[in-house]
């Protein structure tokens, strides 16, 4: 458990300190290129993590526990062919992966990201891939065999190298179109890959000539690596994804309601890319913590200590929820005029408070019942037309409206029962105004289903009534 200890808070004060490194870098390149460019540069940023979902997540989850297992039963002949093999794999998957999204850029560009002006960074995303696949699976097996200084020395320099190449080009280059700016901001995360991936690599050699050679004593083939992989893949895949839609709709939608496009790519910059990050800033601590839990657990599971194992994850699940409280409701207090004072916007603080509650209501979900913790009904002063609609839309934004448990009253009044015809109302109005906007399909049983639920079937469910 020290050990534990003293890695997540090595990686948790590593991580802070890139993130600092990461906020002063994104302050000075949001006054340098604008809000607008910024949106840009972030509706490229979801098409790198769909491409490291499918070629390097699963893969570096697989060789951090397989290595994690090996390192404990004293194998580490079988922890190096755990590596080799893991980036044969992820090579397998990347190149070819790699040359088919460099010669369909522009149609990925135009009809999958919504804007042309991004070809040039999907273009430079497939060597910033191919180098951040390489350095990751080295800093995994790193953790693995429980060795978090050499990654987390890397990590903190590449902040560093990354803030001053791009930085440095943009103001050596002087990009004349937004595309330009995003494929140098791109760039400038290719050359920091490239020291990262060069130095972990060296770095890892050196740690093993300090041992006498030894061969394997198992042998884990591509097949055990990939069923570990592919799972974890897929859900990442899925999560990126969504992500994807959401960063292509928000701008679209945005157009289709009534902004120049300039206006509708500004806003998408200011809430991707400047009021999440700092949503993230009180966080940095979990990154850590998970980056560490899953080669200890991986330990504890080799040596056939499944209670231990079950005991120890689910304190740090609790622990991770209880620090989440206090973190956010300070960034609620703090976060607006802090963006604003960074990035020189004052659209950066608008939406922290409902995002602030959503990321904390996430951390309290179980399977028990669908939507245990959520936006409680629109009550007292919110208690109006526009509070409900404001309420469910927050909702809707920030979780699952079709789960909403409703309307409540505590009055001893019955004629206070009333406000329960008008909620509904007005959620059927608020829904059939999503339906001809186009925001949702008029599919009557589908509709008729969330408003008979939120009406009265998720409250009996809920309740047990």
């Amino acid at each position: 458990m020290s050990t534990l200890l003293a890695g997540t808070l090595l990686l948790t004060a590593t991580g802070l300190f890139s993130q600092v490194v990461g906020f002063v870098y994104r302050m000075f390149l949001s006054r340098l290129i604008g809000a607008e460019t910024m949106g840009l540069y972030q509706l490229v940023m979801p098409a790198y993590s769909m491409l490291m979902s499918v070629t390097a997540v699963g893969l570096t989850v697989a060789v951090s526990t397989l290595s994690a297992r090996y390192h404990a039963l004293g194998d580490s002949g079988t922890v190096r062919q755990i590596l080799r093999r893991a980036l044969g794999g992820f090579l397998l998957l990347a190149v070819p992966l790699g040359i088919a999204v460099a010669a369909l850029s522009d149609p990925i560009s135009v009809y999958l990201l919504g804007d042309a002006r991004t070809r040039l960074g999907v273009v430079l995303l497939v060597p910033c891939v191919l180098l951040t696949g390489v350095e990751n699976l080295h800093k995994h097996c790193f953790y693995g065999i429980g060795r978090v200084r050499p990654p987390a020395a890397v990590e903190t320099a590449e902040q560093l190298i990354r803030a001053a190449a791009v930085l440095g080009l943009l103001a050596a280059l002087l990009p004349r179109s937004a595309e330009e700016t995003v494929g140098i901001i791109v760039l400038g995360m290719v050359l920091c890959e490239v020291f990262s991936a060069c130095a972990l690599t060296l770095l890892f050699q050196r740690h093993w000539r300090q041992f006498p050679p030894e061969p394997a004593r198992d042998q884990v083939g591509r097949r055990r690596l990939f069923a570990i992989a592919l799972p974890v893949g897929a859900t990442s895949l899925l999560g990126t994804v969504l992500g994807c839609a959401n960063s292509v709709l928000i701008p679209a939608k945005l157009v289709e309601g009534g902004m120049e496009l300039s206006e509708a790519m500004s806003e998408f910059g200011v809430l991707c890319g400047m009021t999440l990050p700092l949503l993230g800033l009180p966080t940095g601590f979990i990154g850590a913590l998970c980056l560490v839990m899953v080669p200890d657990l991986s330990r504890r599971t080799a040596k056939g200590d499944n209670r231990a194992a079950a005991g120890f994850l689910d304190r740090v699940m609790s622990a991770t929820s209880l620090l989440m409280a206090p973190a956010m409701a300070l960034l609620t207090v703090i976060g607006p005029s802090v963006g604003r004072a960074m990035f020189n916007d004052p659209r950066v603080g608008e939406l922290m408070l409902p995002l602030a509650v959503g990321t904390l209501l996430g951390c309290f979900q179980s399977d028990e019942i669908p939507g245990k913790i959520q936006h409680g009904s629109a009550w007292w002063f919110n208690d109006t037309k526009s509070g409900m609609e404001d309420q469910m839309r927050s909702l809707a934004n920030l979780g699952l409206l079709g789960n909403f448990v409703g309307m409540l009253t505590d009055s001893r009044s019955f004629l206070s029962y009333a406000r329960h015809d008008y909620f509904r109302r007005i959620l059927c109005n608020l829904m059939g105004s999503w339906v001809e906007n186009g925001e949702y399909p008029n599919h009557k049983a589908s509709l008729k289903k969330i408003v008979e639920g939120i009406s009265y079937r998720n409250a009996a469910r809920y309740f047990g009534v």
